[in-house]
């Protein structure tokens, strides 16, 4: 039960990288 949460961390931080990656990409394709 301990290994959980550091999972849902590690996936959380991996997370917001790839979110904040595709919003990038989002807005690069708005403007073209």
């Amino acid at each position: 039960m301990r290994r959980i949460p550091v999972v849902i961390i590690g996936i959380g931080s991996v997370g917001r990288q790839l979110i904040h990656h595709i919003v990038d990409t989002r807005r690069l394709h708005a403007k073209q």
